[in-house]
């Protein structure tokens, strides 16, 4: 989670996400966060929120988009890799059969702030680099919403 984190707080205005090297340590993060302890766990969500509020304070911020667009963008990036973070976490916490309220709030809060760009303005980047994360983000999609059961590799 330390390294998950460390990666989320980077000021990197060209923030790139490879599925091998990040895609991996946010499925491992995902993965030791579900087969942790509900303490630990929930010591993960308080980082992992902190850092959201702090993305949440930039889009929010009137005339982000404009003003500082670059600083905006990584926050929606930031914002997705969240999602995406929630969203692995809660495919293995259903594999063990567990719920966890705090990680689908979490994905829902994380959701509902990387949707101020649309679904379709995230794939149209499906070519670039930059759409991997996207693309990763629907990897889990669709194992969490095939028939309501799990299928598939998550690699």
């Amino acid at each position: 989670m330390q390294e998950l984190a460390s990666r989320l707080l980077l000021n990197n205005r060209s923030r790139l996400f490879d599925r091998a090297r990040e895609g991996q340590t946010t499925n491992i993060a995902a993965f030791l966060f579900a087969y942790s302890s509900p303490e630990r766990r929930e010591a993960s969500l308080v980082v992992m929120n902190d850092i959201l509020k702090r993305q949440q304070r930039i889009v929010q911020q009137p005339l982000a988009s404009t003003s500082s667009w670059a600083r905006w963008d990584d926050a929606l990036r930031v914002s997705l890799w969240i999602l995406a973070f929630g969203r692995w976490s809660e495919f293995y916490l259903r594999e063990r059969g567990v719920t966890d309220q705090g990680v689908e709030q979490l994905s829902g809060d994380a959701r509902g702030l990387a949707m101020v760009r649309s679904l379709e303005e995230w794939q149209s980047e499906g070519a670039s680099k930059q759409g991997e994360l996207i693309a990763f983000l629907e990897q889990v999609e669709g194992l969490l919403n095939v028939d309501g059961e799990l299928k598939g590799d998550p690699q």
